[in-house]
């Protein structure tokens, strides 16, 4: 699906070329398109694809600093 014309020129404005923009815009649509290749072990340990972690929450602080006397 290709930006008419008068749109596209408006983010090439301050491009160093055309030819830069529109490769540069050919680009970011391959990263759209591109599929997730994350190995199953690494999704399960990240937050957005594991519900148990998203569930469990953060931890809390902890202890403090002990004393310095004399």
């Amino acid at each position: 699906m290709a930006a008419p014309a008068f749109v596209a020129s408006r983010y090439c404005d301050q491009a160093v070329s055309r030819q830069a923009c529109g490769d540069h815009m050919n680009y970011v649509a391959q990263l759209r398109t591109r599929r997730d290749t994350s190995l199953s072990y690494m999704k399960n340990l990240d937050p957005r694809e594991n519900q148990a972690l998203r569930d469990g929450g953060g931890g809390g602080g902890g202890g403090g600093g002990g004393g310095g006397g004399r």
